[in-house]
């Protein structure tokens, strides 16, 4: 019962570690967003959700302290920092990808553990070995596969 209970209690704390932190947007004021499209590069898809409740989406172009530009169909439009409600920037989910191999590994893992302990054909020292070796091989190649499969699904990540 206790290493069922800190198993729960590590699959927990590595859960949180792993969660995204989204921002939403609130009253924030102009320089903050200045400084968040200062990071985004050159080309990097973008979508603007614009006071008159017109979302524009296109790539990344270039911005000055009162504008922003986007590249959409090989034209070039301009928008006001100061008409944007909200920002998002595409990205990969590599995070949520880990997290989800990581339960998906660890729990295949713990159901072969599970199902090692109640065989009687192997001995006991045996027994632990293949338990620990079956853990790690579980739980490593599900967060590897999760975090291939989160880098290759995109999605729209709110920075503003």
């Amino acid at each position: 019962m206790t290493k069922t209970r800190f198993l729960v209690y590590l699959l927990c704390f590595i859960s949180i570690l792993f969660i995204n932190n989204y921002s939403f947007a609130s009253e924030n004021n102009d320089s903050e967003l200045i400084n968040i499209i200062e990071n985004v590069k050159v080309g990097k898809q973008i979508k603007l959700s614009l006071h008159n409740d017109e979302v524009m989406e296109g790539k990344f172009y270039k911005y000055t302290l009162d504008s922003i530009y986007i590249l959409n169909d090989e034209t070039t439009s301009s928008f006001p920092i100061t008409d944007i409600n909200k920002f998002w920037v595409r990205g990969c989910a590599t995070k949520k990808g880990a997290l989800l191999g990581l339960i998906i590994g660890g729990g295949l893992a713990l159901s072969v553990g599970i199902i090692t302990l109640a065989s009687d054909d192997i001995g006991d020292a045996k027994k632990s070995e293949s338990i620990l070796h079956v853990s790690v091989v579980g739980i490593v190649g599900g967060v590897l596969t999760g975090t291939t499969i989160g880098y290759v699904l995109s999605k729209w990540h709110l920075k503003y």
